[in-house]
């Protein structure tokens, strides 16, 4: 069976806003993992080809997942690509979030005050930066999936929804590929059409180093625990249909609503 060629499809679906990214400085938010490593080998591989500069920053928490040598591996491999990677050193402690009813809440909240301290966001001209983030396909069928158990089938009798006003918010704006901000800056999330099979792909034919030790709380991650379902079924999505599902059926956030909010608000509370 002939082997796909993902980067081409890639490029394809994301060729407009490659091309708005165009003299632009994109910042990827860099996790190690699957979907993010992926992410930073196709934007670098296209980087040359749309002239913008690329760099990669990633915020060791939670520790525990961050095994000792990792940091080196990271630096040297992304290093022979020409990526500049900025491998910055968690202030917190794992203690944080032990006894949590959800940790992942605490540790979602940390990463983004982190993201707004150590970004350039506080520059005065930031018409020029881009924040990119891997997220995929089946993150969206995951949020899909979490709203709608949350709102249409969960009993809340004993507790509060778990999908806030605030929270889905969060979750709208991430069905959208590119957004351009009021205050200069754009968002760009160019995975937005890839199957964790594809992504796996580029991982296997690139030798990308990714992280192998497994966080203790993901059993807490709506989209963490899908993900094992979906492979096991093996289900391929769209965005088309994805994006109008979730605007016909729960109502994402217009894209008119997310631009407007202040940077601060956004990228400290929403991203």
């Amino acid at each position: 069976m002939e082997k796909p060629d993902v980067f081409q499809k890639w490029e394809t679906h994301n060729r407009d806003y490659l091309n708005a990214c165009q003299k632009k400085r994109l910042i990827v938010t860099f996790s190690g993992g699957k979907d993010s490593s992926a992410c930073l080998f196709l934007l670098n591989k296209a980087k040359d080809r749309y002239n913008y500069d690329l760099e990669a920053h990633l915020y060791a928490y939670p520790r525990h997942i961050y095994r000792e040598g990792f940091k080196e591996e990271l630096l040297s491999f992304w290093g022979k690509y020409g990526v500049k990677l900025f491998y910055h050193l968690s202030e917190e402690d794992d203690l944080l979030l032990e006894h949590q009813e959800n940790p992942c809440i605490p540790c979602q909240g940390i990463r983004k005050k982190a993201l707004f301290r150590l970004l350039p966001f506080t520059e005065k001209s930031i018409s020029n930066l881009v924040l990119v983030s891997g997220h995929s396909l089946w993150d969206l069928v995951g949020y899909i999936l979490e709203v709608f158990i949350a709102r249409e089938l969960a009993d809340y009798s004993h507790r509060e929804n778990s999908v806030s006003a605030e929270r889905f918010i969060e979750i709208s704006q991430r069905f959208y590929p590119f957004i351009s901000m009021r205050e200069g800056y754009a968002v760009f999330r160019p995975m937005l059409c890839l199957n964790q099979k594809e992504i796996e792909h580029i991982l296997e034919a690139e030798a990308l180093p990714v992280l192998d030790t497994p966080c203790r709380y993901s059993q807490f991650r709506p989209k963490k625990v899908l993900a094992n379902y979906f492979q096991t079924f093996d289900y391929q999505f769209s965005h088309k249909k994805i994006i109008e599902f979730a605007q016909k059926k729960i109502g994402i956030s217009d894209i008119s609503k997310i631009k407007h909010l202040s940077q601060k608000e956004y990228l400290s509370h929403r991203f």
